[in-house]
């Protein structure tokens, strides 16, 4: 049978023609209605099998036309469509002459049984194709239109669909491709973060994601990471989620964590557990999804999606996405496992090239894989370099070909060799040792070998040189023997002998080891040396040995046990050197590290090391106690004054006074200088200040004389506590420190303990220290000038030069507020240079403009001790041409007290260089009177104290007319400070003063108002 198939799908025809030739039939192909009609024509076909939906012609107008032409209208026909399989397709199918119709897809061999069984059935009866009801063709073309046109709007969707539904899976597929070059790429979570959230929304249609990690510390999930799209609501919403974290079952990502399941979100707006949803609902943000994401079974993070749609569950995303949980999460653990180990190998390299061996590792063909520096050193070569390469490049052929036979024995046999090679390198013979050890894999199989080895050359000319040895051991004046295990000597060298008052000849093998030695390291040496030296190998240590004079001489000793290749010892020898004299140097160094060596008392090392013993015993077992840093007031006065030889006595002095006076339990160190400590351990606040106060009455009562003349001894002590006020030696050290000085500030001779309030004085001059600092490099200091009136013409003749800081301000701030400071931190010769290269300059200014250029000039009590000062002073002077005589320098009696020895030299040098040095404050201290004798000042500036109230106050106008008296007895004259009325002008004239000054006078005005 001939049979015409007609089908625009050449794989159906394809199919379906193998089918039916293998049953005998002969087939003919047609590719659509058109086709099929020229061939039904050409071919006059006994059957022909159509599908409807085809270009050109479909299969309709196919069976149309066939049924229209006298020559194929008797060809049976069957349709068989895809598409075309609704009940009015068949309808219009067989209204136009169809046989039958079947639908795709149908299985080949089924689907021609069923055309043969329709054959069949038709076989007998006569088909007459005019009795065949044909429909007339306005109905046809009716039905057809309306079937044709309902397919291809059907057929539109469908493609549609398919087409959007393609354009998914497509971007689906793309985003997670992207997805795995991403997380194959990226060498951090940091570095693919962004683009795994940027990737999800663009492929899945998000357009906000966000990822959090689990934080094991705070047990939290912190945000890592965002993407979103341009949207000015989504930046918004992201600023909030920035500052969250969520806990276990808290919001999207919490429910994820505490489940480690997927959720999604028709819409946040409404949902009960999602704590943004009020923004959420403002920003017209609703679609989410987050998913967990995995390592090891667990969750380390969570992945967020959100978007403006509200949006249904897709159970193709669930997948798709707990894929990529997965797949983050292995590269999160890959790469944290990659770092460990980054940093295993970094360490075991580190380890290798630390090493002094020589390691190397060859292939299973002795070629060079890696070494170490060592041996790459060793080779001339960077370890770079030895990849490739084989003992031939390296080594003589007939070494390289010793090394490979080696190799290929150990590998062969997988047993690991140690050998002892020889080789000449550069006329030179060097013996090494080698283990060589065979590399293996996993399955036990042999892939290489592993060798170290290192250079016992000179071990080898050791054991050449111990013959030599022996002979010297006659010649030494060490000590050395030997005896058996049970300890019975069977030699003595000669130096030995000596020692032990042993005759040469003498026969020693009665004597034992417990012979020679005292009582008391007999049993060290017996018990514990030689026990020690048996189970080591060697002891070393110090012990004596016993003269037959009875005489012990102290010895550093090493016992040696010497053993057997069985391990078995068979004897033990000793080297013995006498240290006798090196003991009795060494205690008395131990006695002088921790001494001071004046006072002998504990020095400052020791007494750290014993507050650092108490600490521990404090943090241990709840030990309190204090410490007493004490401080000598005016000590340099004693030294300057009558000498350094009386200020070692006076503190020797008080080194055994103290001493005397403390307990046992106390410890008692000088620090250096004047400086005493003492730790009082178990002892209260007040305990300490009571300790403290009558330290200080018994010493101050206590006379100290130096030839028949008293020396006055005074204490400011501080006062820290243990734990309170500091955990650490450094923190006791400096806070008792900061409390004496605070008991120097409110008057000496005082016991203060620490407060808080005293350190954060401390970083107010720090403060300080740095506005100081700057104040000299920008040039923000001034000097201010009060006029100073002569009392009996009446008349201003100079000024007093008043420092001031000037603030950022603008404001001034009074010298009060920042002289200690200065002091303190060592900036005082930097301000006093500054103020003397000022006062020169304005005396400079003021004798050009012709008025009256003296000055007096206030300097620190430590400018005594600038040496440059001084010089400045003069080259000043020489540069400038003033009149020295206009140049008085003012000095305090307290700065003169402390600096006495040092300030008369500083006075003397200057007023030979013609300047006048003025006596500031005089009068208010008790030896007042007394210094005048030994300073050559030409003023007496008499302290405010006793000017301010002089009208009212009867005591300090006599007072007044007392120091008058005596500065006109020492040819000096006077100035008053602080007037303040006319009343005090007048009483000061009655009484003789010569000048005066105070706001009554004028107050203190810039040079520019002079």
């Amino acid at each position: 049978m001939k049979i015409l198939l007609v089908d625009d799908n050449g794989e159906n025809r394809e199919i379906l023609r193998l089918v039916i030739e293998k049953q005998g039939n002969e087939v003919v192909e047609a590719e659509d209605g058109q086709d099929g009609l020229n061939k039904a024509l050409e071919h006059k076909p006994d059957l022909i099998i159509s599908d409807i939906l085809m270009p050109t012609m479909d299969g309709f107008q196919f069976l149309k036309n066939m049924k229209n032409n006298e020559l194929l209208k008797s060809i049976p026909f069957i349709f068989y469509s895809a598409v075309y399989t609704g009940s009015k397709d068949k309808e219009l199918a067989c209204s136009q002459g169809a046989l039958a119709f079947f639908e795709k897809p149908k299985d080949p061999e089924k689907l021609w049984r069923e055309i043969k069984n329709t054959l069949e059935s038709t076989k007998t009866k006569e088909i007459d194709a005019k009795k065949i009801p044909f429909a007339d063709d306005e109905t046809f073309l009716s039905n057809y239109s309306h079937i044709v046109a309902a397919k291809l709007e059907e057929k539109v969707k469908e493609l549609e669909n398919e087409i959007n539904n393609r354009k998914l899976r497509e971007s689906r597929q793309l985003a997670q491709f992207t997805l795995t070059t991403i997380l194959a790429e990226s060498p951090t979570l940091a570095d693919a973060a962004p683009k795994i959230l940027q990737t999800i929304c663009r492929g899945f249609g998000w357009e906000y994601g966000e990822l959090w990690r689990v934080d094991p510390d705070s047990h939290c999930l912190r945000l890592k990471d965002i993407w979103l799209e341009h949207i000015t609501e989504l930046y918004e919403f992201k600023k909030l989620s920035e500052v969250y974290t969520f806990s276990k079952g808290i919001g999207l990502p919490g429910r994820v964590w505490e489940s480690g399941q997927q959720v999604w979100i028709d819409d946040v707006v409404v949902d009960s557990n999602f704590p943004r949803a009020a923004v959420a609902s403002r920003l017209g943000i609703h679609g989410a999804v987050a998913f967990p994401i995995m390592a090891k079974g667990d969750v380390i993070g969570v992945m967020d999606f959100f978007t403006r749609d509200v949006r249904q569950p897709d159970k193709e995303v669930f997948a798709i996405m707990a894929d990529i949980g997965r797949r983050v999460g292995a590269f999160i653990n890959r790469r944290v496992a990659e770092e460990l180990l980054r940093k295993s190998e970094r360490k075991h390299r580190t380890l290798l090239e630390h090493l002094p061996q020589k390691i190397f590792q060859k292939d299973k063909n002795s070629v060079y894989v890696s070494c170490n520096e060592h041996y790459a050193r060793d080779l001339s070569i960077s370890p770079d370099e030895i990849a490739g390469k084989t003992d031939y490049d390296f080594y003589p052929k007939e070494l390289a070909d010793k090394y490979r036979a080696d190799d290929k024995r150990i590998m062969e046999s997988g047993q690991t060799e140690e050998l002892e090679e020889r080789y000449i390198r550069d006329g030179q013979e060097f013996i090494v040792q080698t283990v060589k050890t065979p590399i293996k894999d996993d399955e036990g199989n042999v892939t290489g070998i592993l060798g170290i080895f290192w250079d016992i050359t000179e071990r080898k000319n050791m054991e050449k040189t111990r013959t030599r040895l022996a002979a010297i051991l006659e010649t030494t004046t060490d000590f050395v023997g030997t005896a058996s295990r049970d300890g019975h000597l069977f030699y003595v060298n000669k130096a030995g002998r000596t020692m032990l008052g042993i005759a040469e000849d003498e026969d020693i093998s009665n004597l034992k080891i417990s012979d020679i030695h005292p009582a008391l390291t007999n049993v060290l040496t017996q018990e514990e040396a030689i026990s020690f030296a048996i189970k080591n190998g060697v002891w070393s240590g110090e012990t004596a040995l016993l003269g037959r004079n009875g005489r012990e001489i102290t010895v550093s000793q090493v016992i040696i046990a010497h053993k057997n290749t069985d391990g078995d010892v068979e004897y033990l020898s000793t080297i013995g050197r006498d240290i006798s004299e090196r003991k009795r140097f060494e205690n008395r160094i131990i006695y002088l590290a921790d001494r001071d060596p004046l006072t002998e008392l504990f020095n400052r090392r020791f007494f750290q090391e014993e507050l650092e013993r108490w600490l521990v015993q404090s943090r241990r077992y709840g030990i309190y106690g204090a410490i007493l840093f004490l401080d000598l007031d005016n000590f340099k006065y004693v030294n300057d004054s009558l000498g350094h030889h009386v200020g070692d006595k006076l503190l020797k002095f008080i080194g055994s006074f103290l001493r005397k006076r403390l307990r046992n339990t106390d410890t008692l160190a000088r620090l250096g200088g004047d400086e005493f400590a003492i730790i009082l351990p178990y002892v209260t606040a007040s305990q300490a200040e009571v300790t403290a106060k009558q330290l200080m009455e018994m010493i101050e009562c206590h006379d100290f004389t130096e030839e028949g003349q008293p020396v006055s001894i005074t204490f400011s002590t501080g006062i820290a506590l243990f734990p309170a006020h500091g955990n650490t030696v450094e923190e006791l050290l400096t806070n008792a420190d900061l409390a004496m000085y605070r008991a120097k500030e409110k008057g000496r001779n005082l016991a203060c303990v620490y407060t808080p309030e005293q350190k954060s004085q401390i970083e107010s001059r720090v403060l300080w220290e740095k506005r100081i600092r700057a104040a000299l490099k920008q040039d923000q200091f001034a000097l201010y000038l009060q006029p100073i009136l002569d009392l009996q013409q009446n008349c201003i003749i100079g000024h007093e030069a008043l420092l001031r800081m000037m603030d950022t301000d603008g404001k001034e701030i009074s010298p009060s507020n920042f002289l200690e400071i200065a002091e303190r931190f060592g900036l005082i010769h930097d301000i006093d240079r500054w103020v003397v290269h000022k006062a020169i300059s304005i005396i400079q200014k003021l004798q050009h403009e012709g008025k009256p250029a003296y000055l007096e000039v206030n300097l620190s009590g430590s400018s005594f001790s600038d040496i440059e000062l001084v010089s400045t002073i003069n080259e000043e002077l020489s540069a400038t041409k003033i009149d020295p005589k206009n140049l008085t320098f003012e000095i305090t009696e307290s700065a003169l007290v402390e600096n006495m020895a040092t300030a008369q030299h500083f006075i003397a040098t200057l007023k030979a260089s013609g300047c006048n040095f003025a006596l500031d404050d005089f009068g208010i201290g008790f030896s007042s009177f007394n210094y005048l004798k030994y300073l050559p000042v030409d003023y007496l500036k008499i302290d405010g104290s006793f000017i301010q109230n002089l009208p009212n106050n009867q005591i300090d106008q006599h007072l007044v007319k007392a120091i008058v008296e005596v500065a006109r007895g020492l040819g000096k004259k006077t100035i008053a400070e602080f007037v303040g009325n006319e009343e005090a002008v007048r009483l000061l004239r009655e009484f003789g003063v010569d000048y005066a000054q105070g706001y009554y006078i004028g107050k203190p005005r810039a040079v520019s108002e002079i």
